[in-house]
Protein backbone atom coordinates (compact mmCIF):
# COMPACT_ATOMS: atom_id res chain seq x y z
CA UNK A 1 0.00 0.00 0.00
CA UNK A 2 1.23 3.51 -0.71
CA UNK A 3 1.86 6.08 1.97
CA UNK A 4 -0.81 8.39 3.29
CA UNK A 5 -1.43 11.52 1.16
CA UNK A 6 0.01 10.01 -2.02
CA UNK A 7 -1.93 9.98 -5.30
CA UNK A 8 -2.11 6.19 -5.33
CA UNK A 9 -3.55 6.16 -1.80
CA UNK A 10 -6.30 8.57 -2.91
CA UNK A 11 -7.10 6.27 -5.84
CA UNK A 12 -7.30 3.28 -3.51
CA UNK A 13 -9.56 5.29 -1.25
CA UNK A 14 -11.84 5.91 -4.21
CA UNK A 15 -11.72 2.22 -5.08
CA UNK A 16 -12.67 1.34 -1.55
CA UNK A 17 -15.61 3.76 -1.57
CA UNK A 18 -16.81 2.26 -4.85
CA UNK A 19 -16.35 -1.35 -3.80
CA UNK A 20 -17.65 -1.00 -0.27
CA UNK A 21 -20.93 0.77 -1.01
CA UNK A 22 -22.70 -2.15 0.56
CA UNK A 23 -25.65 -3.38 -1.45
CA UNK A 24 -24.74 -1.41 -4.59
CA UNK A 25 -21.12 -2.60 -4.60
CA UNK A 26 -19.64 -4.93 -7.19
CA UNK A 27 -18.65 -7.52 -4.57
CA UNK A 28 -22.02 -7.48 -2.84
CA UNK A 29 -23.94 -7.64 -6.10
CA UNK A 30 -21.96 -10.58 -7.45
CA UNK A 31 -21.41 -12.68 -4.34
CA UNK A 32 -24.61 -11.99 -2.40
CA UNK A 33 -27.25 -11.23 -5.05
CA UNK A 34 -26.13 -12.89 -8.27
CA UNK A 35 -24.20 -15.99 -7.20
CA UNK A 36 -25.73 -16.22 -3.70
CA UNK A 37 -22.56 -17.74 -2.24
CA UNK A 38 -22.05 -15.11 0.49
CA UNK A 39 -24.17 -13.23 3.02
CA UNK A 40 -21.95 -10.12 3.04
CA UNK A 41 -19.01 -8.59 1.17
CA UNK A 42 -16.80 -5.62 2.12
CA UNK A 43 -13.61 -3.77 1.24
CA UNK A 44 -11.50 -1.63 3.55
CA UNK A 45 -8.61 0.77 3.07
CA UNK A 46 -6.49 1.59 6.09
CA UNK A 47 -3.88 4.23 5.22
CA UNK A 48 -0.97 5.18 7.46
CA UNK A 49 2.03 7.49 7.27
CA UNK A 50 4.46 4.88 5.94
CA UNK A 51 2.13 2.31 4.39
CA UNK A 52 -1.32 0.83 4.72
CA UNK A 53 -3.62 -2.07 4.01
CA UNK A 54 -6.33 -2.85 1.47
CA UNK A 55 -8.54 -5.72 2.55
CA UNK A 56 -11.53 -7.41 0.96
CA UNK A 57 -13.68 -9.94 2.73
CA UNK A 58 -16.85 -11.92 2.33
CA UNK A 59 -18.93 -14.01 4.69
CA UNK A 60 -19.68 -17.32 3.01
CA UNK A 61 -23.17 -18.75 3.18
CA UNK A 62 -23.39 -21.78 5.47
CA UNK A 63 -22.12 -24.87 3.66
CA UNK A 64 -20.53 -22.84 0.85
CA UNK A 65 -17.07 -23.85 -0.40
CA UNK A 66 -14.67 -21.16 0.87
CA UNK A 67 -12.34 -21.64 -2.11
CA UNK A 68 -15.20 -20.70 -4.44
CA UNK A 69 -15.92 -17.52 -2.46
CA UNK A 70 -12.22 -16.59 -2.47
CA UNK A 71 -11.96 -17.30 -6.21
CA UNK A 72 -14.91 -15.04 -7.01
CA UNK A 73 -13.61 -12.27 -4.72
CA UNK A 74 -10.29 -12.43 -6.57
CA UNK A 75 -12.03 -12.38 -9.96
CA UNK A 76 -14.15 -9.35 -9.08
CA UNK A 77 -11.18 -7.43 -7.69
CA UNK A 78 -9.11 -8.27 -10.79
CA UNK A 79 -11.95 -7.07 -13.01
CA UNK A 80 -12.19 -3.79 -11.09
CA UNK A 81 -8.42 -3.25 -11.30
CA UNK A 82 -8.37 -4.10 -15.03
CA UNK A 83 -11.47 -2.20 -16.21
CA UNK A 84 -11.70 0.51 -13.58
CA UNK A 85 -14.95 2.09 -12.45
CA UNK A 86 -17.87 2.69 -14.79
CA UNK A 87 -19.27 6.18 -15.44
CA UNK A 88 -22.23 5.37 -13.20
CA UNK A 89 -19.93 4.23 -10.39
CA UNK A 90 -17.93 7.45 -10.67
CA UNK A 91 -21.12 9.52 -10.57
CA UNK A 92 -22.43 7.59 -7.55
CA UNK A 93 -19.21 8.08 -5.58
CA UNK A 94 -19.16 11.77 -6.52
CA UNK A 95 -22.76 12.25 -5.31
CA UNK A 96 -22.02 10.36 -2.10
CA UNK A 97 -18.85 12.36 -1.42
CA UNK A 98 -20.69 15.65 -1.99
CA UNK A 99 -23.50 14.55 0.31
CA UNK A 100 -21.06 13.61 3.08
CA UNK A 101 -19.23 16.93 2.67
CA UNK A 102 -22.51 18.86 2.78
CA UNK A 103 -23.58 17.09 5.98
CA UNK A 104 -20.18 17.73 7.59
CA UNK A 105 -20.27 21.43 6.62
CA UNK A 106 -23.85 21.74 7.89
CA UNK A 107 -22.83 20.26 11.22
CA UNK A 108 -19.88 22.66 11.38
CA UNK A 109 -22.16 25.61 10.59
CA UNK A 110 -24.57 24.47 13.32
CA UNK A 111 -21.69 24.24 15.79
CA UNK A 112 -20.48 27.72 14.83
CA UNK A 113 -24.00 29.12 15.29
CA UNK A 114 -24.30 27.43 18.69
CA UNK A 115 -20.94 28.79 19.84
CA UNK A 116 -21.86 32.28 18.65
CA UNK A 117 -25.15 32.09 20.55
CA UNK A 118 -23.39 30.81 23.67
CA UNK A 119 -20.82 33.60 23.50
CA UNK A 120 -23.50 36.27 23.12
CA UNK A 121 -25.53 34.84 25.99
CA UNK A 122 -22.47 34.77 28.20
CA UNK A 123 -21.80 38.50 27.77
CA UNK A 124 -25.38 39.67 28.16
Amino acid sequence: MPQLRKRRSRLLGFGQRRIEQRKSSRFYKRLVYDDQIATDANAFVSLAEIGGQFRVQATARPGQDLRQVEKELDEELARFLKDGPTAEELARVSRNTKRILFVALSELADLAASLTGWRRARFI
